[in-house]
């Protein structure tokens, strides 16, 4: 009995491995056609193509290198006191005056639009991005921002409060600047801290300038610019001479197959950036075969990339829908009972408003089913 079992298994599997190798002779990927296609939608293959040279006085990264360097002594400190919301506002205060000089240097850099991580004349960046260390940096820095600005409104210094929210939008667009998945998920990171803030300065009935750098962000664009970055670093790993024995492992035509695979799925990612969020086919994993090894470690993980970039959508627009019902209300003297409000990128649908009390209230139909409700919904009252 317990060999025919086993016979029935070895059978089994044998034809599970026929199925598959047949299933990879079928499925064709010419290296050569997925490369053409990639230049044809702006893809390069090396990721220095992706980066434009600038003089360092004009460059933010070099004032960056040099605030990280000043982090070095007060950030063990200042990520206890930034990350716990019961930290005395004593100690709070000390930390902002300690700060100080990195608070202003980091006005300089949001005073110069540029930014690249890639210059010999920016010392240390190089390694700073090797490891994704300026990634953390970036966030604690934004901590730092926060923190400014929420001790200015407290103090009735709404205007200091604003500047420290535009060195925060500033920071996330150098941020993105580097381009890559992980870099544009920092940056949407800050942005989301920046405008609860926002919300606040207005909740309080404070009314800021108007902040031209919000209106301006273009996700899509920039998710666009990270895939083909990302895609560039990964094609520039499968020429790495250290893969070298791998392509022995792959037995050379698999290992292009995998790499003609990589190249498809980039391009096939960005092409789809177009593709509302609400209509897209949510998959069950990433669809990687199990052959392709190196892409199936390459490749994001897109759908919950499509999400974050769809809710940051939805943020931007709740934020101009606030602006345009406080424009109102200073006209009319009070809010409007009904609102004609902008389609939702999450669910296709309309943004829901309500008037609440002196207030009111807008926000996504995907708020209360998602996690990061506190980013899809505005209240004012």
């Amino acid at each position: 009995m317990k060999r025919s079992v086993a016979i029935m298994v070895g059978a089994f599997a044998s034809l599970a491995v026929l199925v598959l190798l047949l299933w990879t002779a079928i499925t064709r990927y010419d290296l050569n056609a997925e490369l053409e296609a990639w230049k044809l939608i702006g893809g390069v293959t090396n990721p220095a193509d992706l980066v434009e040279w600038m003089p360092g006085d004009e460059n933010a990264a070099v004032i960056y290198g040099q605030v990280y360097d000043g982090l070095i002594g007060i950030r063990s400190d200042a990520a206890d006191i930034l990350n716990d919301p019961t930290a005395p506002s004593a100690d709070l205060d000390a930390l902002i005056e300690k700060a100080g000089p990195l608070i202003d240097r980091l006005g300089e850099a949001a005073s110069i639009e540029r930014c690249t991580w890639r210059d010999g004349s920016a010392t240390g960046i190089d390694t700073l991005t090797s490891d994704r260390s300026y990634l953390g940096h970036a966030r604690l820095l934004a901590l730092f921002l926060a923190a400014d600005a929420a001790v200015a409104h407290r103090d009735g210094r709404h205007e200091d409060a604003m500047d420290s929210i535009r060195r925060m939008f500033k920071l996330a667009d150098h941020v993105v600047a580097v381009s890559g998945i992980h870099q544009l998920l920092t940056s949407m990171a800050i942005d989301h801290v920046a405008f609860r803030l926002l919300e606040e300065l207005f909740r309080d009935q404070v009314v800021p300038r108007p902040v031209a750098s919000v209106r301006e962000r273009r996700y899509r664009a920039r998710l666009r610019r990270a895939l083909l970055a990302d895609g560039a670093r990964g094609l520039s790993i499968f020429a790495d001479p250290s893969f070298l024995p791998a392509k022995h492992i792959f037995l050379g035509r698999s290992f292009d197959r995998d790499k003609a695979f990589f190249v498809r799925s980039m391009r096939v990612a960005i092409e789809a950036i177009e593709t509302p969020y609400y209509e897209r086919r949510t998959p069950s994993d990433r669809e990687t075969p199990r052959w392709a090894l190196i892409s199936n470690w390459l490749i994001p993980y897109m759908e919950g990339v499509h999400r974050s970039v769809a809710g940051a959508e939805t943020r931007l627009l709740l934020f101009e829908s606030a602006l345009e019902l406080r424009e109102y209300r200073s006209h009319n003297g009070e809010y409007p009972s009904e609102w004609a409000t902008p389609d939702d990128p999450l669910t296709g649908r309309p943004l829901h408003f309500e008037r609440v009390g002196c207030g009111f209230v807008i926000r996504s139909e995907a708020a209360a089913e998602s996690p990061e409700s506190s980013m899809l919904q505005w209240q004012w009252n």
